[in-house]
């Protein structure tokens, strides 16, 4: 005898789905959340695109850089890095057929350090700069504070640029300086 399976198929059944009824004052504070989290979201996005903007607004109207730094004219190559060759230029003088003295030579350097460039957000801050020389032989002795960069004396000089500013307050910058020297006949 064969049993029967008819009845042990899987069949569809459909529930009927029974939906409720919501009340007018359900609906209205369903209603303030959804205007309260809307609220929310949109001022959390206009504070995103605030601070966004704001940084790329300092990172193009805020500047504490080098300026140029000119030795007899001729601008240096780096910002941070100048080389003053004081037998080069005590050999240009000796070109133009004249006798060269100690005094004729280092009177003949003319020297102009522009220092640096500092703005915040468009404002000029160089009023805030303060400026410091360092002064060594040679890389295995160490640097000594110094008034002003002697050109009588060769070795690695180093001015160091800061500013009172609270924006830059925590950064510096230094500009190196090789002094080369010279001697003088007779």
């Amino acid at each position: 005898m064969a049993k029967e399976y008819s009845n042990a198929r899987a069949g569809k059944t459909r529930k009927k789905i029974e939906t409720t009824e919501i009340s007018k004052s359900d609906k209205k504070k369903i209603q303030k959340v959804f205007k309260k989290s809307s609220l929310l979201l949109v001022s959390f996005l206009f504070l995103v695109i605030g601070l966004v903007g704001g940084y790329f607004a300092f990172s193009y109207l805020s500047h504490f850089e080098m300026d140029s730094f000119t030795i007899n004219g001729n601008a240096s190559e780096e910002v941070d890095f100048v080389t003053i060759d004081v037998s080069q230029i005590k050999e240009e003088l000796e070109k133009d057929g004249k006798s060269v003295t100690i005094e004729s030579l280092f009177s003949s350097i003319e020297i102009e350090d522009k220092g640096v460039k500092c703005s915040a957000f468009g404002v000029d801050l160089s009023n805030t700069i303060s400026k410091q020389y360092f002064y060594r032989e040679d890389i295995s002795f160490d640097a000594v504070e110094v008034e002003e960069i002697d050109l009588q004396t060769a070795g690695v000089y180093y001015v160091e640029y800061t500013s009172s500013h609270f924006l830059y307050k925590t950064k510096k910058l230094i500009r190196t300086i090789i002094v080369t020297g010279v001697e003088i006949d007779g």
